[in-house]
């Protein structure tokens, strides 16, 4: 029999061995005695390891108590050096605000005299320029005085070419053409008094440049033309003729609006009014004005 077949004997008859021979069970227990120890013995030892630990425990503790002290002054100094070194940090901060403080004051103070000598040279500058624009608004005047008084000049004498070329004018298109402010004031009276028309409307027609009358070649209708007349054509002028032209409507005369004028703004250029542009009528503006008349063929 080998090893094993012995070990796995033992395995299946020791248990039975020791519940049922007691000498067999004592002697088991007094050959591993030798390899486990007593009580008294575990005892011992237990204590031997208690009293270990609580030395152990008392170095520890003492060695903590030892790490916190140093710690506490180590801590203490370390703020011992941060508050000096705050101290100092803050009054290095005091001196640089002061100094920063008393640099800007003598560069403020320094700026304030510069700016002072360039207020006054400015000033003087001013005055100059004072007198000059005295000078040209006095010039700007005289300008506008020469201007207005050319204006009126040109405008009066453009006035009475065409009262003189009126027939040459427009006899293109009318027939016998000749002056209605006589007659036309006539109708114009009669019907403010009966209150056809306003006050207003008497004093627009009574403002007009020139009123001329005649048959159309094309209709033989009868035909009133009534005339604004300005150097420089503005809209103003085109809607004078306008509502001049439809106040005598309204009083029973067939009108057609005409400008005369020598420079044109660009929008009145296509107006619906009659122009006459350097003594010509111009064609289309002609037919243009004519169209928007009822009952009048061209």
């Amino acid at each position: 029999m080998n090893t094993t077949q012995i070990k796995q004997l033992i395995r299946q008859e020791l248990p039975l061995i020791i519940r049922e021979d007691n000498e067999m069970r004592q002697f088991i227990i007094d050959l591993s005695r030798h390899q486990y120890a007593n009580k008294d013995n575990t005892e011992d030892r237990f204590e031997r390891m208690m009293k270990k630990l609580e030395e152990n425990q008392k170095r520890s503790d003492k060695r903590w108590k030892e790490y916190e002290e140093r710690s506490d002054r180590r801590w203490k100094e370390y703020q011992e050096r941060s508050d000096k070194r705050w101290k100092e940090y803050q009054a290095e901060l005091h001196r640089l605000r002061e100094e920063s403080e008393r640099k800007w004051q003598e560069y403020r103070a320094e700026t304030n005299q510069r700016f002072e000598k360039i207020d006054e040279r400015f000033e003087k500058i001013d005055e100059r320029f004072e007198k000059i624009d005295e000078r040209f608004e006095k010039m700007d005047e005289r300008f506008e005085k020469l201007e207005h008084d050319g204006g009126v000049l040109k405008g009066y004498s453009l006035e009475q070419r065409c009262r003189n070329n009126a027939p040459a004018i427009f006899g293109r298109h009318l027939i016998r053409g000749k002056e209605a402010t006589n007659k036309i004031y006539d109708r114009l009276y009669e019907a403010h008094a009966n209150g056809e028309i306003s006050e207003s409307q008497y004093a627009q027609v009574d403002a007009v440049d020139l009123l001329w009358e005649g048959k159309l070649r094309t209709t033989q209708t009868e035909m009133v033309l009534v005339i604004e007349i300005s150097w420089k054509i503005a809209m103003h002028d085109v809607n004078r003729a306008i509502e001049r032209a439809e106040i005598l409507q309204q009083i029973g005369f067939n009108t057609l609006p005409v400008v005369i004028g020598r420079e044109w703004d660009e929008a009145t250029k296509q107006a619906d009014v009659v122009q006459v542009v350097n003594g010509s009528v111009k064609r289309d503006s002609w037919l243009r004005t004519i169209a928007k008349i009822k009952n009048v063929s061209k």
